[in-house]
């Protein structure tokens, strides 16, 4: 992929994750001002309660309000805080930790320093039937894989990582020669 064009994607994707995100956090506010209004609506009604009004006239308007709260509650207790937004200049710094990763490989004596490189960028490494490898990054660490189609130099220098992948220059635009 050419530069600019991953440079593009980034931007995109770092532009739509966290206006996502953002719009989850708004969510989880919302709520948490809902219950808020929800207490004092029910407050007031047993205030009103206690004032005189008919209990009858209020017991199902108690019993909404009480269900809603329980709900906003539970919503509230189990909902996940949105992961942080994602850096608007995501691209670069991905370019830069992959080309550290390459100059890294190609020294005898830095591929354990390779191996930590790559715990940032990928998180899991799935070998499928057709031979082929797909990265996933979700955390940043390398979880073992029992079969490595990868360099078993690098595999034993890394004391947690179990696979490392290799790229031709043909099919990284990150390759400087």
């Amino acid at each position: 992929m050419e530069p600019e064009s991953f440079k593009e994607f980034c931007q995109e994707f770092t532009r739509e994750v966290n206006r996502l995100r953002i719009e989850r956090g708004a969510d989880i506010v919302a709520q948490g001002r809902e219950l808020e209004r929800t207490e004092r609506e029910l407050d007031k009604t047993i205030q009103a309660i206690l004032e005189g009004v008919p209990g009858t006239k209020l017991k199902e308007k108690i019993g909404a309000l009480g269900a809603r709260k329980a709900e906003l509650a539970d919503l509230l207790a189990n909902a996940e805080e949105p992961p942080p937004l994602l850096h608007p200049n995501m691209a670069e710094i991905y370019h830069q930790r992959v080309a550290a990763l390459y100059e890294s490989l190609q020294s005898e004596g830095e591929r354990a320093e390779a191996a930590e490189v790559c715990r940032t960028l990928v998180d899991r490494v799935t070998l499928v039937p057709d031979e082929s490898v797909q990265p996933r990054r979700t955390g940043g660490r390398v979880s073992s894989s029992p079969r490595s189609q990868y360099r078993p130099a690098i595999i034993s220098r890394a004391s947690r990582a179990s696979s490392i992948g290799r790229c031709s220059s043909a099919a990284c635009w990150w390759h400087p020669g």
